[in-house]
């Protein structure tokens, strides 16, 4: 069949009608053609973005920072904690169990049953060996942390170092610190202080103690012995609070 004629008909009538008709009529044609090719959208349908195989979904705003991924096979159940428990078998949903004080759990069907001190995997073992024993010809049970027990928090209470003050003929008088944990004499005191002056009385230094009646107790430790002579024997451990004195020789050659 010939279809020129036809098309040559049509031709003819869109060249009889109006500017503005033929104008629309072509703008049309056009957008039909592109929307067949793919380059247009279609209608109320908007484009979706698909993320990178590698990149996690973004969080919602104001959403909850991701919980604490505990392990089945380190953590160790303690009372507080909230498990989730199922058997398979069962095909019901997941139950929770609350840790006891007593470190308990109330299994179904099983009653109470002690899983604290067990990872969560040493007691889903323990609880399937318990159900097949009388109940279940086969338990597949499936054991998972809800929820962390909460930990008290105990505040901070800031610890007032232990002080001693060395005054006298020392190269450097005034407070120290006591190291913790170690033992602080006399003799590392006045080596703190830098040593003695050219004036003082190493053989006389007096350590002045307070006692729980308000009174003042002296001890007289002979330093240089413990310094040149070596006698370690003589030196005195000192207490918080102390006042090391060293005194001034009274006659200077």
């Amino acid at each position: 069949m010939n279809r020129e004629p036809c098309i040559n008909a049509r031709a003819s009538k869109l060249s009889e009608l109006p500017m503005a008709t033929r104008f629309f009529y072509n703008y049309l044609k056009v957008a039909v053609w592109l929307f067949l090719a793919g380059f247009l959208p279609a209608q109320g349908v908007a484009p979706v973005e698909v993320a990178p195989a590698n990149q996690a979904p973004a969080a919602a705003s104001g959403a909850a920072s991701p919980a604490k991924i505990v392990s089945n096979e380190t953590h160790v159940i303690e009372a507080g904690d909230k498990l989730s428990y199922r058997v398979i078998e069962d095909r019901e949903a997941p139950k929770s169990l609350l840790v006891s004080a007593a470190g308990e759990i109330e299994v179904p069907y099983l009653g109470r049953s002690l899983v604290a001190g067990k990872t969560v995997n040493q007691a889903a073992r323990y609880l399937k060996m318990l159900l097949e024993k009388d109940l279940y010809y086969q338990a597949t049970v499936v054991l998972s942390v809800e929820e962390l027990a909460l930990k008290p928090v105990v505040p901070v209470v800031p610890v007032k170092p232990k002080q001693v003050v060395v005054v006298g003929q020392v190269r450097v008088q005034g407070v120290q610190e006591m190291p913790v944990g170690e033992r602080y004499t006399v003799s590392r005191a006045i080596l703190k202080a830098g040593g003695f002056s050219s004036f003082a009385n190493g053989r006389k230094v007096q350590v002045a103690r307070k006692t729980k009646d308000g009174k003042t107790d002296r001890v007289t430790v002979d330093v240089m012995a413990v310094l040149k002579d070596g006698r370690v024997e003589n030196d005195v451990e000192l207490q918080a609070d102390d006042m090391v004195i060293v005194p001034e020789k009274m006659v200077n050659f």
